[in-house]
């Protein structure tokens, strides 16, 4: 794997992120906050829970550190409030992306889980798992949206190739 391959993952990552939070813009704050019958009880919760972990991930990679906690969902009220942690977020991994290289890929980074137990994995297994991550969460965001009549429409990254690798979320590329 080299850093242009995984840089290119991560910039459809945060375009399909920009897709979900774009449809998650058209509902309510009541929808937005309300129980569902996910994995992290609504679609608040889904949405700072990927958030959460895309910071995580990065302070694993970057610091070799782990957070003793995960950025509060409470906090976030309004899928705006979100969307800009989100583009904070996002600047902040392509920051450290720009100063990785291919030879780096292959470092291995120890870090402790949040239970303490300690854990070592190669750089870009670690960098693949936190856009496979979003994956999984955006299908479980997306089954909400849908359900709201809200929709993101298709996410599939081979559709972000052709349509000439849009911008994504916190991209200064217009």
């Amino acid at each position: 794997m080299t850093v242009e391959e995984i840089r290119t993952l991560y910039e459809y990552n945060c375009w399909a992120n920009d897709q979900v939070l774009a449809a998650a813009s058209q509902v309510d704050d009541a929808a937005f906050a309300a129980a569902d019958a996910v994995s992290h009880g609504s679609l608040r919760g889904i949405l700072v829970h990927t958030l959460a972990v895309e910071w995580l991930w990065r302070q694993r990679c970057h610091k070799g550190t782990s957070p003793p906690q995960y950025i509060p969902g409470e906090s976030f009220h309004q899928v705006e409030s979100v969307r800009v942690a989100w583009l904070e977020e996002a600047r902040a991994m392509r920051r450290y992306l720009d100063h990785l290289t291919d030879a780096g890929l292959n470092d291995t980074v120890c870090y402790a889980t949040r239970r303490g137990e300690n854990c070592d994995r190669v750089l870009w297994q670690l960098l693949v798992h936190l856009v496979n991550h979003g994956t999984q969460h955006r299908a479980e965001a997306g089954t909400c949206l849908a359900r709201l009549g809200h929709g993101p429409g298709d996410l599939d990254f081979v559709l972000w190739l052709g349509r000439g690798r849009p911008a994504g979320l916190g991209s200064d590329v217009a």
